[in-house]
């Protein structure tokens, strides 16, 4: 299934992570942070360009499956040290395949088309 967030812009609703309202998430730090690394990271996307009202998070990667390989202890030691290294360098680093939307609808709105969604009527009967 498709939410519509606007303009001419549907997303997967198996890709969404979370949708937030502008006004109440951003009123903390570690929000306007994330928000602002994403859009150095060029991973946001606006919708319109109307006054923004709310932000949809997704995961580009929903539904693929990725299969744990066997590693060598050495090996997997050099990876988490890794790993510690680039997460001190960038604590807020966006996951390659995740897309931020900025809509101008409200998150209420976008709840509501989640969990209402249009169906037409397709054998033509009323009621």
């Amino acid at each position: 299934m498709y939410l519509h967030l606007g303009q001419d812009t549907l997303v997967n609703t198996k890709d969404i992570i979370g949708v937030f309202d502008l006004d109440t998430s951003t009123v903390a730090g570690d929000t306007r942070a994330f928000l602002a690394g994403a859009e150095k990271a060029r991973k946001v996307v606006n919708v319109s360009m109307e006054l923004p009202k709310s932000f949809v998070v997704t995961a580009g990667s929903a539904g693929r499956c990725r299969f744990p390989t066997v590693r060598s202890p050495l090996r997997e030691e050099k990876r988490q040290k890794k790993k510690r290294e680039i997460s001190r360098e960038n604590p807020r680093k966006i996951p390659q395949n995740d897309i931020i939307y900025i809509s101008q609808l409200s998150s209420a709105t976008l709840k509501g088309r989640y969990d209402e969604p249009f169906y037409p009527n397709l054998t033509g009967q009323t009621g």
